[in-house]
């Protein structure tokens, strides 16, 4: 999953968009940690749902559509004429 994250970059906060691991899932938040990180003191993050951006490369609206949990986007609307 892709979500915001605070990085501090010579004093000042940066918000970079980083790939995480999701560790727990709780109900309106996850506890994750960064994917690719190679330092050994990651801490481990809480992210609200509201705030992920993508979820194995797709937005989290188009992958409930992919599920059926919310009805079909306009990406998934093929017109007979265009097949």
């Amino acid at each position: 999953m892709d979500a915001p994250v605070t990085k501090h970059h010579m004093g000042s906060p940066v918000i970079l968009t980083k790939t995480l691991r999701i560790k727990q899932v709780n109900a309106d938040h996850c506890i994750a940690d960064e994917e690719y990180e190679i330092e050994a003191n990651v801490p481990y993050r809480k992210i609200y749902f509201r705030n992920i951006t993508m979820i194995d490369g797709m937005e989290p609206q188009e992958l409930a559509a992919v599920y059926g949990l919310v009805p079909r986007t306009e990406r998934f609307k093929v017109k007979k004429d265009d097949k």
